[in-house]
């Protein structure tokens, strides 16, 4: 019994279940660093990449803790990113990839400072005259009565 016992555990030794193999080489890759407007990352963000003239998703995941995603285009074209954080925050943008399948553009997809204060004053206003209106409808209608 302690012979079928070690014969066992020497066979067992041997036998392992199939490795990992893996590979680090450089490539040319598309690296989005999607964040929120303080700077905090978008971490965990859901993604999805749409390939030029494909309505399935070429590549989908999230973004890791840091909010970095990482694909490589297999074609040139317009590309479409789609990040969402499940919140309400995301965005919709597309890209250009070249012929030697390089990205065109390289940048910052933030809106411009004034761009904000614009819109915010915008909004403030365009309240404010609903609100005014709405007012002034209600004391005249006072007023007639």
């Amino acid at each position: 019994m302690m012979r079928k016992a070690l014969f066992v555990f020497i066979a067992c030794s041997f036998l392992h279940g199939h490795g990992v193999v893996y590979s680090v080489g450089e490539g040319r890759a598309v690296v989005l660093k999607v964040s929120y407007d303080d700077g905090s990352p978008m971490d965990f963000a859901e993604v999805r990449v749409f390939a030029p003239g494909d309505t399935l998703e070429y590549a989908m995941g999230s973004t890791d803790a840091r909010g970095f995603f990482a694909f490589c285009p297999s074609k040139k074209g317009e590309w479409k990113v789609m990040v969402s954080d499940g919140m309400g925050h995301g965005i919709n943008r597309t890209f250009e990839v070249g012929e030697n399948l390089t990205v065109d553009f390289v940048g910052n997809g933030a809106e411009p400072l004034w761009r904000r204060i614009l819109f915010g004053a915008s909004l403030i206003w365009a309240i404010s005259l609903t609100l005014y209106f709405r007012l002034e409808r209600r004391r005249r209608r006072n007023a007639h009565t």
